[in-house]
């Protein structure tokens, strides 16, 4: 008789899985086929109830099978099926084979608490699936057909359902009572669907992935859960005021909780782990206390309630955004040791005092408007900024750097001391610039900005030429309330192709010639030049003149001849408007001046004007005059304390050469103005302090 035993020795019982069948561990689920092979495994757990077949290793003539020794009647072929398995089923199993018994069989045993939970796990999901309209979802793949493992999106481990991955999917309707039954679920993902009702994860202590954000859950009743890691639960219509408690979490990895309508959040210990901390547009008050959180990425906690912070040192911390919180004005914040700060966002908290220190190597974003920052304003120390917005602060000077990949400037409404010189001239890629109101004397540009779209340089004191033709791609420039006296504009802005659509430049000393060559698109934009600012009155002897470029109807007060120079024949205060048809609107005046005429005698009214223009006049006193080229031009104010004084000086034809402002700290100080560049002839000094201008000839020999 053969010998099986020598001839099988050595090989394995293997589990054949039919069709789609899965195993796990000693676990087999759903239509088993088992072939029983030989002995290197002596005991296999079945489900109870399901069907289970053993194929004999060997062929042979004739078969019998038999349980723990005793022949099993009919079970005489090479293959023995129980179609249900049960407890009457539990034992050894082996085959005999032309009348040879294999050396080892097979010990079959049954799963009976487990059974229970894996049955439990089927009917939460079957209820999952009619409360949710399971029918409608975009995939249900084998739902309620088959074992569940095959069922789209549910993994089963040890017969436990351990994830449930259905995002996406048209899922709407309420979750049943039976779902918290999911008792091994580490991972759920159900979000950007529409269930509504309430998640009960209470019972789920193996859960470590919960992901549910964008549904319609009106609440999630959290328990013992310690072991969670990712919560993703944003964008929820909770019930207004909820708080949710997450000081016993403590292996957090990642937590995001916005727009939640949360009253409250309960933070507690340290979360070594976190890196991604998500509250924002909720109604959370007290203090955001971010500093037990040391390797911190990010930390979106605007839109809430908080009054105070405490943000740590923060050395990881990435991407900070804390707008819109009332917190106590005042406060100092210190960012000094967040090296890696690629986006910050604290604009609106009241803050007086912001620390910083050292270099922003990442800084992309840096956003602190709308609050009472003073001081410098130091932007140096961040070379890749692209963004920065410190309007509606309290800062008297800025540090700004080269910065080539700054496309927004926003640093208007800060109390800036005036005179100061800006230099973009190496901020290529600016496409949004607005520094109104800050004063200053002079904004150095050269070069193209082929993506501004926005200029806005208005109420200041810059001088010279008003040059945006290297804008090609303008929208709306706004130098309202300066001191240009020349004017380019893009070479399209008289095309079709044309991009500026708002051109605001009134209050300048723009003259008429400097607006002819625009004269065509005058009305075809929003293109506002009127006013400008008013030009001086020349008096020499009793002749009285204004210079202004391209003028051709002069209407002198009192009247006069239409000539830009008039031989006065009466004691008066003369002034002129000047107009040039083909500026619609445009009146250019000069600024009033007594002149006494050499024939006329002084009345007692004369004489009191005359005596108090001349003490206007003694609050500037210009010496020497004549001065010699090169010679510097001596100044005498007599003005208040803390006002300022703005300096031009015209050539006799009206052409402004010297701008200065004169920064005002005591009275009665003396000044000097440098005349490098101006040749022998006559110049008028034009000195304008609040709503007093004076005027003053000096000579230049």
């Amino acid at each position: 008789m053969k010998s099986y035993f020598l001839t099988f020795t050595g090989l394995l019982i293997l589990f054949t899985g039919v069709l789609t069948n899965k195993v796990y561990g000693q676990c087999t689920v759903g239509q088993p086929n088992i072939s029983v092979q030989a002995e290197a495994f002596s005991s296999i757990t079945i489900v109870e109830g399901t069907s289970t077949t053993l194929t004999s290793p060997v062929a042979g003539t004739t078969y019998q099978w038999t349980l723990d020794g005793i022949n099993i009647s009919g079970a005489t072929s090479a293959t023995y099926t129980i179609h249900s398995f049960a407890n009457s089923d539990i034992g050894d199993y082996n085959v005999i084979v032309d009348s040879a018994i294999l050396p080892n069989g097979v010990s079959l045993s049954i799963f009976n608490a487990d059974v229970s939970d894996y049955d439990r796990d089927r009917q939460a999901l079957i209820d999952f699936y009619n409360s949710t309209d399971g029918a409608s979802w975009t995939n249900n793949t084998n739902w309620l057909t088959g074992p569940i493992e095959t069922w789209e999106g549910v993994r089963v481990e040890n017969c436990r359902v351990t994830e449930l991955r259905l995002s996406g999917n048209n899922i709407s309707g309420t979750i049943p009572s039976s779902f918290k039954n999911l008792t091994g679920l580490k991972r759920l993902s159900i979000r950007n669907n529409t269930i509504s009702g309430i998640l009960d994860i209470t019972e789920m202590p193996s859960l470590l992935h919960l992901y549910v954000s964008n549904n319609n859950l009106t609440d999630i009743r959290f328990g013992n859960n310690n072991l969670l890691q990712r919560v993703h639960i944003q964008d929820n219509p909770f019930v207004s005021g909820k708080t949710i408690d997450i000081s016993n979490m403590r292996g957090l990895i990642d937590f995001r909780a916005a727009r939640l309508n949360l009253g409250g959040l309960t933070v507690s210990g340290d979360y070594n782990r976190l890196l991604y901390f998500i509250i924002s547009e909720n109604q959370i008050p007290g203090t955001l206390d971010i500093s037990r959180m040391p390797n911190l990425i990010l930390c979106y906690a605007h839109d809430n309630q908080f009054t105070n912070f405490n943000i740590g040192i923060g050395e990881a911390l990435s991407r900070f955004y804390f707008y819109n919180n009332p917190v106590a004005a005042g406060k100092t914040m210190d960012i000094s040791g967040m090296r890696k700060l690629l986006d910050f966002r604290v604009q609106g908290l009241g803050l007086n005092q912001l620390i910083m220190s050292g270099t922003y190597d990442e800084m992309l974003y840096f956003i602190i408007r709308d609050n009472q920052i003073g001081g410098t304003l130091d932007i140096s120390m961040m070379p890749k900024l692209r963004l920065c917005y410190a309007f509606n602060n309290q800062f008297t000077d800025f540090r700004l750097g080269s910065h080539p990949e700054l496309g927004r400037f926003y640093f208007y409404n800060n109390p800036v001391v005036p005179g100061k010189t800006m230099d973009i001239s190496s901020m290529r890629k600016l496409l949004d610039f607005r520094v109104q109101g800050l004063g200053l004397s002079e904004l150095i540009m050269s070069g193209s900005y082929d993506e501004m779209l926005y200029f806005i340089v208005k109420d200041n004191q810059i001088g010279g030429t008003l040059d945006i033709s290297m804008m090609p791609k303008v929208i709306l420039c706004n130098a309202e309330n300066n001191f240009y006296d020349d004017l380019i504009l893009p070479s399209n802005v008289t095309g079709a192709d044309r991009t500026l659509t708002h051109l605001h430049i009134r209050n300048n000393n723009l003259h008429f010639d400097d607006l002819l060559p625009y004269s065509t698109i005058f009305d075809s934009f929003n293109f506002s030049y009127n006013r400008q600012r008013t030009v001086p009155t020349l008096v020499s002897g009793s002749t009285v003149s204004v210079l202004v470029g391209g003028g051709i109807d002069y209407i002198w007060t009192p009247s006069a001849s239409n000539t830009s120079s008039v031989v006065v024949t009466a004691s008066d205060t003369y002034s002129c408007e000047v107009r040039n048809a083909s500026v619609p609107g445009l009146v250019i005046k000069s600024d009033p001046v007594f002149v006494t005429a050499s024939s006329s005698r002084r009345s007692n009214h004369t004489a009191k004007t005359t005596k108090r223009l001349a003490n206007s006049e003694d609050m500037m006193q210009v010496f020497p005059n004549p001065i010699s080229v090169g010679e510097p031009i001596k100044i005498a104010l007599d003005m208040g304390e803390n006002q300022n004084a703005h300096i031009n000086i015209y050539t006799i034809q009206g052409k402004k050469v010297i701008n200065q402002v004169i920064d005002r700290k005591e009275k009665n100080s003396l000044y000097s103005i440098h005349s490098d560049g101006l040749v022998p002839g006559i110049y008028i000094i034009s000195m304008e302090m609040g709503s007093k201008k004076i005027n003053q000839k000096i000579i230049v020999k």
